[in-house]
């Protein structure tokens, strides 16, 4: 199925529709079933709206979006042509209807569900997977970009519309706390601006010939603008996961919006409010990426020895004289902005052994889990190739443990992760892709909801065959919310 927006369309198709839409099938822009009857303005809005051959569904949003110049939007949960767990195609839901593809399976983005706010992500490697539309979506030096993502990784960025090298426009990441839009491969304009963790909504606007020719804005705040470079026609390709097919991009991508006009502020705050609302609705409840600002741990290289934390057996430090594990923040690997809590330890048993690390206090927030709770965080599990003192997959075996105030815990909730695995680090190892960024998530409202969290944890386990030696690694971008 497909979603298709009936608010595409800035006149509302009746009042009826705006209460109640109706879930309408499409087959070949002909058939219509269920919902339209015989009403002919609803039938005509579906036969003008350019759908593709394909079913799909057309249902109201509670927010409109701006109709003209709309030349490409991508939804995650729309238009997408799945190969087993990878995105062959995907279509565009505007009236144009450009297809951003890709024929080699081993060059296909990952399609990851429910990921941001109960909604699904195109997930891009940074060194083999893209899509491309065949072509330039706009060659307008006048236009307004949005897309909803993660940041990715530098230096490069996750769209680029025409050739990098000579002309277009796409964003751009020059370092980890450098973030801007790229002309013509050539001018980077960099805001100087250090941005917040996990998903972002960013937008790029150009003026063409009138000054200033270019602004870019992060979650609705103007974080810059250029006055000194003319948007270049482009021609060309448009990348989707890079700059092109040879500078790719690593990160998540949920929507894309392209206008081949500058909108006007009120035009471009009803786009902001329709993706607010998709994306970035829900109740948090508990986040830190570990960033200036945000909220810091309690504690560091502290081991949780307070029943029903999980203590420590047979773990002493990695190296370097250390006698104990360690939790703390390190500004060497991060998953967005410039820092990240760093785990490390060594298990010097071959049977069993474990280190349960206290990070944060919330003991006196009254956090208290609902019924619809997502737990999400990013984890970096280093091998010996990246740290020289780990051994196997040893560092995969850690995951972020919280403690109820009645005295039970996360990891013996028998709540999974996305991919039906228990998080119970335990139970962690050997799921994780070493010397990458995973993401986890977990719904543990279906099992712990009506408990408040005392804690948050970080623990290694592990319980495998000769699984002495070191583990090392990186969590970032944890939240808790509905």
């Amino acid at each position: 199925d497909m979603d298709y927006e009936n608010n595409f369309y800035e006149k509302p198709i009746n009042t009826g529709w705006c209460v109640q839409p109706p879930r309408l099938t499409v087959q070949n822009n002909t058939q219509i079933t269920g919902g339209c009857g015989g009403n002919t303005t609803c039938q005509g809005i579906v036969a003008n709206a350019g759908l593709q051959s394909t079913y799909q569904d057309i249902k109201g949003t509670a927010t409109a979006i701006p109709a003209s110049g709309l030349v490409t939007w991508l939804k995650s949960d729309a238009g997408v042509t799945l190969n087993g767990s990878t995105v062959s195609n995907w279509v565009d839901q505007s009236p144009n209807g450009f297809t951003y593809g890709q024929a080699i399976s081993g060059n296909q983005p990952s399609f990851v569900s429910n990921v941001l706010n109960g909604q699904p992500v195109v997930r891009f490697n940074g060194t083999s997977t893209y899509l491309q539309a065949v072509g330039t979506v706009t060659g307008a030096t006048q236009y307004t970009v949005f897309i909803v993502g993660t940041l990715g990784s530098a230096p490069t960025g996750p769209l680029y519309n025409g050739n990098s090298g000579g002309n277009g426009f796409g964003f751009y990441r020059q370092s980890a706390g450098s973030y801007g839009l790229i002309y013509g491969g050539v001018n980077f304009l960099s805001f100087g601006t250090t941005l917040g963790s996990g998903f972002q909504l960013q937008e790029a606007t150009a003026k063409g010939g009138i000054t200033p020719y270019s602004a870019y804005f992060v979650n609705g705040a103007q974080s810059g603008t250029i006055s000194s470079t003319v948007p270049q026609p482009a021609n060309g390709t448009t990348t989707l996961g890079g700059l092109n097919s040879g500078q790719l991009w690593s990160g998540d991508i949920a929507e894309v919006l392209v206008y081949d006009r500058f909108l006007s502020t009120s035009d471009r705050q009803q786009v902001e409010q329709y993706l607010n609302g998709r994306y970035f609705s829900s109740s948090a409840l508990f986040s830190s990426g570990f960033e200036t600002g945000q909220t810091a741990p309690t504690w560091t290289d502290t081991t949780d020895t307070t029943a029903p934390g999980g203590n420590l057996l047979n773990v002493t430090g990695v190296c370097c004289n250390l006698t104990h594990p360690e939790s703390g923040v390190r500004s060497e690997t991060a998953h967005s902005g410039t820092s990240a809590l760093m785990y490390s330890g060594a298990g010097t048993s071959s049977t069993i052994s474990y280190a349960y690390q206290k990070v944060f206090d919330l003991s006196g927030q009254s956090v208290t889990i609902g019924s619809g709770t997502t737990l999400e965080y990013w984890i970096y599990p280093q091998s010996n190739t990246g740290n020289g003192n780990v051994t196997g997959n040893n560092s995969t075996c850690v995951a972020v443990d919280i403690i109820f105030t009645d005295g039970t815990t996360l990891r013996d909730s028998g709540a999974v992760d996305q991919h039906g695995v228990r998080v119970h680090p335990a139970s962690q190892c050997g799921h994780l892709t070493l010397d990458a960024w995973n993401h986890m998530t977990s719904a543990i409202g279906s099992n712990v909801a009506g408990k408040t969290i005392s804690r948050i944890d970080v623990g290694y386990d592990n319980e495998q065959a000769n699984s002495a030696g070191g583990y090392r690694g990186y969590l970032d971008d944890i939240s808790i919310h509905n």
